[in-house]
């Protein structure tokens, strides 16, 4: 069985080699390409769900450089990486502080742990954030972020980093550019015949990214007004949701997400 330490390495190589040449020589091989060729992303998706914070960040972190590349950007999405990396984005503190100390065979001290576990948090979240602005460049993976509430969950997360946060702003911006054509066509169709679920998200995520010109046919046409209001009549709705301050638009309770 490999241990943790040694997927680590090999996670952490792997997004070094990704990282090498952006965007290659004509000469130069993408090894992004021939990582991806080589069944790797199964087994990255794979380890962002495991405990140790250590290699939950390798992964994150190499499939944020593999996500750079077109070509690889459909297949990490629909491979299963969209919640993981999500739910990095929501790493805390004492969470990865527990899991230290419940693996601390060095007697680190407690205020060792607290930093240890802060980095930890940091790198989570920063990882998550750049392979997600990856993600969010193909046009093709927007329909299923709206789906999977990706779009919501970037626009109510807050980070501990800066550039973090700015990489999150990045990726919600290119979510909105995006709503239009074949994906605002699909996302609308959803919204009249979709899963209950897919059809609350849908129409919360337009709420807020559809155009005025674009409204009466998303929200009257197909439905999308009738979906709000059995969100807001029915006692158990699919997706709760409440009120953002003094905003008349429509936010995601993601702390009771489905």
């Amino acid at each position: 069985q490999i241990v943790p330490e040694s997927q680590r390495e090999a996670a952490l190589l792997l997004g070094q080699f990704a990282a090498r040449l952006d965007p290659p020589g004509q000469s130069d091989p993408d090894y992004r390409t021939k990582i991806v060729q080589r069944g790797a992303v199964q087994s990255l998706i794979k380890m962002l769900h495991h405990r140790d914070p250590g290699l939950r960040e390798m992964a994150a972190f190499a499939l944020g450089r593999l996500a750079q590349l077109g070509d690889n950007q459909v297949g990490i999405c629909h491979s299963g990486a969209l919640q993981p990396l999500l739910c990095l984005l929501g790493s805390e503190i004492e969470d990865i502080a527990d899991h230290i100390r419940s693996t601390n065979t060095v007697n680190k001290s407690e205020d060792d742990i607290e930093n240890e576990a802060k980095r930890f948090v940091e790198n989570l979240q920063h990882n998550a954030a750049f392979a997600l602005y990856g993600l969010a460049e193909n046009k093709d993976n927007i329909p299923k972020m709206i789906i999977e509430n990706a779009y919501m969950r970037l626009r109510n997360c807050s980070l501990l980093v800066p550039t973090s946060e700015q990489c999150v702003t990045k990726t919600v911006k290119r979510i909105e550019e995006k709503i239009k054509d074949d994906v605002l066509h699909y996302l609308t169709y959803v919204i009249g015949n979709g899963k209950p679920l897919d059809r609350q998200r849908s129409t919360l995520a337009l709420a807020f990214l559809c155009k005025p010109v674009d409204m009466p046919n998303v929200f009257l046409t197909h439905g999308g007004l009738d979906v709000i209001a059995d969100m807001l009549l029915k006692d158990n709705p699919a997706e709760p949701l409440h009120y953002s301050g003094g905003s008349s638009k429509l936010v995601v309770n993601i702390a009771m997400e489905a």
